[in-house]
């Protein structure tokens, strides 16, 4: 049996960070003590997290969050994406403009700053921006394809 606990003890193993009461020996913890300990007690999460002073990315960064809300876009809009960057095709009748509201489920908490690109070049093309919308203007055309990023906290 020895020797099984030995060999046991020598398997290699991933050795993660718990957190720990630095209880003493001997200390016998009231129900209020324990309840703190773990409460706050924090788990191996099995990965490193993003530091967020800083650090560097080795992924896709993926959004998980609904798609705005179209109006005044013409009829049968669409659109893809999310509040922070997206795809709108406009839809038919020969908008001039297009407002996209940003999905309430995960508000800007101040006005994020905005880019608009067209995927083709209008007469017109012009862009506003708040903590709510994202407001298009131009030329009047149907089915043309706008990609915008908005950059800012949630």
């Amino acid at each position: 049996m020895k020797k099984l606990l030995v060999a046991l003890c020598l398997l290699p193993s991933l050795a993660y960070a718990q957190s720990s009461p630095n209880l003493i020996d001997g200390q016998v913890p009231t129900s209020a003590q324990w309840r703190s300990y773990f409460s706050t007690k924090q788990d191996a999460l099995g990965f490193r997290p993003v530091n967020k002073t800083g650090d560097v990315m080795l992924g896709l960064l993926r959004y998980s969050m609904p798609v705005p809300v179209l109006s005044s876009c013409g009829t049968n809009p669409t659109a893809r994406g999310n509040n922070q960057k997206g795809e709108v095709t406009m839809g038919s009748g020969s908008p001039t403009g297009c407002v996209i509201t940003f999905n309430i489920a995960n508000p800007f908490s101040a006005a994020p700053t905005c880019i608009v690109t067209w995927q083709a070049n209008l007469a017109a093309m012009g862009y506003t921006y708040t903590q709510g919308a994202l407001t298009i203007t131009q030329t009047g055309t149907s089915s043309n394809k706008i990609n915008y990023d908005c950059t800012g906290l949630q």
